[in-house]
């Protein structure tokens, strides 16, 4: 077992607080100023493991290929993010990611209906030189394990690359050990992803689905950290749990509901705050773009 001096963490959380402060952070942006400034003023920190949680259709994995995309100027020479998901193939993550990079309607992207200006993007764009770098390291696995993931990330150590953040859509996917029932499965696999963040210093966001059960409750229909599907543990052994809700789905109170938001509802957050931020989406596109509202709840 491996252990830190006490001065040493003293010395690292006092540089931590001070960037804090001073707007700096420690993390990456999230891409959303007021996403950052929720989760401790810089977005996703190393070490941390955030969970974004939804029903289906919410539009978790665009909204988590958002944070990837957001995220790319932010890489040095050796840095990448790694995004694997259980459900969209590796071509269906790439025909995401150039959605939102060129703003092209996916669907037109995916049927080859495209305008003769849209095809030229396909060519010059300055979002393909980036994707060329190999910066983001797209995967598709039905049934990861964890052993899978951290022999992954010691390959990519050993070949000289620094993980900055690692996106597992959806954590339900994942195999537990079958000593064990699923809900205790699940609770140690979050505990040992935590550890593996820790370890390699980078930040961790999976993506959770949420019970039905909230579908036929009477009072307010948007998730909680209880809701999670399988396990509840999910929410409670991560260090940032946020629900993401489209207002139209879930019957916001209020006379104008406008059908393009979506709402990030921050249900856990070691830094305190539990507060609502609200994005703008263009779903054609996959994007979701700041919407400079801030609400505490």
């Amino acid at each position: 077992m491996n252990y830190r001096k006490t001065s040493d963490l003293l010395k690292c959380e006092l540089e931590n607080i001070e960037n804090r402060k001073s707007k700096r952070g420690i993390g990456v942006s999230t891409g959303y100023l007021d996403l950052d400034i929720a989760l401790g003023g810089k977005g996703f920190e190393p070490g941390k493991l955030y969970t974004l949680a939804g029903r289906p259709s919410m539009g978790k994995s665009a909204l988590s290929m958002n944070f990837v995309y957001n995220l790319i100027p932010e890489l040095s020479e050796n840095e990448v993010v790694v995004f694997i998901s259980s459900h969209d193939s590796e071509v269906v993550q790439m025909q995401r990611l150039l959605s939102i990079g060129l703003q092209l309607n996916m669907k037109n992207i995916q049927l080859g209906e495209l305008s003769e200006f849209e095809a030229s993007l396909l060519n010059n764009h300055s979002f393909l030189e980036t994707l060329n770098q190999d910066k983001i390291i797209l995967i598709e696995s039905a049934q990861s394990t964890f052993d899978e993931v951290k022999d992954l990330l010691k390959i990519l150590s050993d070949n000289g690359k620094k993980v900055k953040l690692l996106v597992l859509d959806t954590i339900q996917s994942f195999q537990t050990p079958h000593t064990k029932n699923r809900e205790e499965g699940i609770k140690e696999l979050i505990q040992d992803l935590k550890i593996l963040a820790i370890e390699n210093e980078m930040a961790s966001l999976i993506t959770s689905d949420v019970s039905r059960k909230v579908e036929y409750r009477r009072d307010n229909k948007i998730p909680t950290i209880d809701d999670m599907k399988v396990s509840r543990h999910i929410g409670y052994q991560s260090d940032f749990c946020f629900v993401l809700v489209r207002p139209e789905y879930y019957e916001v109170p209020g006379d104008d509901v406008n059908s393009t938001e979506a709402h990030i509802v921050i249900r856990k957050n070691i830094y305190g705050p539990l507060t609502t931020v609200i994005l703008e989406t263009d779903m054609e596109k996959q994007l979701f773009k700041s919407a400079q509202i801030f609400q505490s709840i």
